[in-house]
């Protein structure tokens, strides 16, 4: 008896399904959502620091890192050792992520509402330090930032930067120069889908942080400290109902 195609589609031999492009993926568009939102936060964030008494930037540390050098060259060694601190918050806000969360990328994990939750709370302690007009709200708000770029990095190989735009704008940058002189690289340029309402979110952020600002002064850091603690809440809860309703193998090997 001779074979045909059909034979063949059996459990032993199943027909082969096409990949799903990263921006086909039922998840795709909560996760330009989610981290849209955080950049929007991080925007506000920081425009309120500049606005207020310090007028300090604490979602990117570009400008830190300068007045550094500026205060160790002069030998101004109380301002280059609080640069300094605000450099080493952020880093320990990443390094608090990184003991937690193994993998860059992102992944349905529970812990990513506990942190949103730690991000409010800091949020609101910086709020009553600037309040008070105490440096060291710098230094607690810069940590949060630092917790927050760190939650997840990677999306199917789109680098992921919630809290500053300059490796916004040069990604985004190279895909269009792909685009425009390497065709065979165009199926890379969904990676802009995400890296572009991160750009808006910021700016948005700022917008919103400026209107704030004039009507609740420092008081502004609580919108922000609201937003990601709710957001906290619900990724919390939402994940307790995943996990009882999803109970199998298939989601133990996934995602733990």
């Amino acid at each position: 008896m001779q074979n045909t195609k059909d034979d063949f589609k059996t459990p032993l031999h199943p027909t082969p399904h096409k990949e799903l492009a990263p921006n086909e993926r039922p998840e795709f568009k909560w996760i330009v959502l989610g981290s849209s939102i955080l950049s929007l936060c991080a925007g506000f964030v920081n425009v309120v620091s500049m606005l207020s008494t310090f007028s300090f930037t604490v979602s990117h540390n570009t400008g830190t890192t300068s007045r550094l050098g500026i205060y160790l060259a002069r030998m101004e060694l109380p301002s280059a050792g609080f640069n300094f601190a605000v450099l080493l918050a952020y880093v320990l806000g990443s390094m608090s992520v990184g003991g937690f969360i193994k993998r860059e990328k992102f992944h349905y994990s529970r812990v990513y509402g506990f942190f949103l939750i730690i991000e409010s709370l800091l949020l609101v302690l910086t709020t009553y330090l600037y309040s008070e007009k105490d440096r060291k709200g710098v230094v607690v708000a810069s940590f949060a930032m630092g917790l927050q770029n760190a939650l997840f990095t990677n999306f199917s190989g789109a680098v992921v930067r919630t809290t500053h735009v300059s490796g916004l704008l040069t990604d985004i940058g190279i895909h269009f120069g792909h685009l425009i002189r390497w065709r065979e690289r165009a199926k890379e340029f969904w990676r802009v889908y995400v890296l572009l309402p991160l750009l808006f979110g910021f700016i948005i952020g700022g917008v919103l942080a400026t209107w704030c600002f004039e009507l609740f002064h420092v008081n502004a850091f609580y919108v922000p400290a609201l937003v990601l603690g709710s957001a906290g809440v619900i990724w919390t809860l939402w994940r307790l109902v995943y996990q009882k309703t999803h109970n199998n193998r298939e989601y133990a090997e996934r995602y733990h």
